[in-house]
């Protein structure tokens, strides 16, 4: 029996928060209080981009395999055509902001939000 695996490299998670420098703030709570503040800012949708790219970059001379990006959701207005990714990684979790609604609804809900994804020709 023969098996084909696919094997992945995630060049980062949630980096706007998890890393100083695209946010302000020393610490990841201090930098959780700036995104609703500065989601819709292009500074460090900028920063965020030039790190990426030089990760992409760095990743592909050592690694063969597909690449993608786990973003938080807040990082959904990143220029993602230009990220030489081959997957989109997106942390959305369906119920994640206490919505308390029919299963149905929330299904189709998050199926909604996650089409939005589809227009960078992405998996």
């Amino acid at each position: 029996m023969f098996y084909s695996y696919s094997l992945w490299l995630i060049i980062g998670n949630e980096i706007s928060i998890d890393a100083a420098g695209i946010f302000g703030g020393p610490t990841w709570p201090a930098r959780a209080l700036e995104i609703p503040l500065k989601h819709d800012q292009k500074e460090w949708r900028t920063k965020l981009a030039i790190l990426l790219k030089g990760l992409v970059a760095e990743a592909r001379t050592n690694f063969e395999g597909k690449l993608t990006y786990a973003a938080g959701t807040w990082e959904w207005m990143m220029p993602w055509q230009d990220l030489n990714l081959d997957i989109l990684g997106i942390n959305n979790y369906l119920g994640a902001h206490g919505e308390k609604q029919d299963p149905a609804v929330m299904d189709e809900k998050y199926l909604d939000y996650l089409s939005l994804y589809t227009k960078y020709g992405k998996k």
